[in-house]
């Protein structure tokens, strides 16, 4: 392995078997290794009214048992050295991802297709996951900055709006979905065609094509998916301070923005590398540097400042600090040694 270390740097490729699914490879030989990433294009956003928390609660039922592979996924999964096992909803996508052994890469590509085209939803399977949901759903707004957050989705997005209800979902909702229901969201969304495959590690684009095609092309295509685009209000900036029984007080500012093409979306991210690099030298004892977020969406781009300090005086005085830089920014802009330094970082 020491030797293999020094190899070529990586390559990335990219192809498409003719069920749709998109394959992304990110040729890697240093290791013996492949990370598996399976990404579903479906979140939360997608939820039909009265189903906020569905895309969560598959996520959950993913990791039970398949046609091929009974009892639950990541026992079969662990059984093969996978590591890195866990998924992830997001508004607009749903991910699944692991690592292994590339002896072990033909089970871990068997193993997600299974899940892909041969799930099996039973009752006591939902059930059981809806509970682990639920639980999450009481943890996260137990804590201050779950509320927070749903306090802020709530002004940012008009009622209605995909993204205003957030990832984590309802309870109602929750508690009254139904197997039915969990069988159309999966026949809707979780087929080849609505899916992207990203591998990354040790093997080339003609092993890649291969093994996918022994182990997804085989299975449907699925139903054509349109998503209508909606309407986000822009440059809305807004700011909360939050006091409750939390050990850690916090302040937000939050810009909402509109969705942003790819090249936009770089130039993003040159501001926010500039901005902190300002930030940084400008800082003086008795103030804190904020977090800043940057968070692309389908539908939407949010911009935001978060603040965290032993007590809200010390978050004033650098949420002040901050809105001062801020407004000679807005008049002076970077300079050019500022952007050049954010390119090469």
């Amino acid at each position: 392995v020491a030797g293999r270390v020094m190899a070529a740097p990586a390559q990335l490729h990219a192809f498409s078997l003719d069920n749709g699914l998109r394959v992304l490879l990110n040729e890697d030989r240093r290791l013996p290794l492949v990370a598996v990433h399976v990404a579903y294009r479906v979140g939360s956003a997608d939820e039909a009214p009265g189903q906020h928390g569905l895309a969560h609660l598959f996520e959950h039922l993913m990791y039970g048992g398949s046609e091929n592979l009974p009892g639950t996924y990541l026992s079969h999964l662990f059984a093969a050295g996978a590591h890195d096992l866990n998924g992830r909803t997001t508004l607009d996508s749903t991910h699944y991802f692991e690592t292994v052994h590339r002896d072990a890469l033909d089970f871990a590509l068997f193993a997600e297709a299974d899940r892909m085209g041969r799930l099996v939803l039973c009752e006591e399977t939902l059930e059981k996951q809806r509970q682990v949901v639920l639980n999450e759903l009481r943890q996260y707004r137990e804590r201050s900055r779950g509320r927070l957050v749903e306090r802020i989705d709530a002004e940012c997005y008009p009622a209605g709006h995909p993204y205003r209800h957030g990832v984590i979902g309802s309870e109602a909702d929750l508690l009254a979905l139904r197997l039915d229901q969990a069988h159309e969201f999966r026949q809707r969304h979780y087929h080849a065609a609505n899916a992207v495959l990203a591998l990354a590690g040790d093997l080339t684009r003609d092993e890649a094509m291969r093994r996918c095609e022994r182990a997804f092309g085989g299975l449907p295509a699925g139903p054509p998916i349109t998503r209508d685009p909606v309407e986000v209000s822009s440059n809305a900036a807004r700011s909360w301070g939050f006091d409750d029984a939390s050990p850690s007080p916090q302040k937000r500012l939050v810009w909402q923005l509109p969705a942003m093409p790819s090249p936009d979306r770089e130039g993003m991210r040159l501001f926010q590398i500039a901005l902190e690099s300002r930030l940084r030298a400008e800082s003086s004892a008795g103030t804190s540097l904020p977090r800043i977020g940057l968070a692309f969406h389908r539908l939407a781009t949010r911009l935001e400042f978060e603040w965290n300090a032993p007590d809200p005086a010390r978050i004033e005085r650098s949420f002040d600090a901050f809105e001062a830089l801020w407004n000679r920014l807005m008049k002076s802009g970077f300079s050019a040694s500022e952007a050049e330094q954010s390119r090469r970082l």
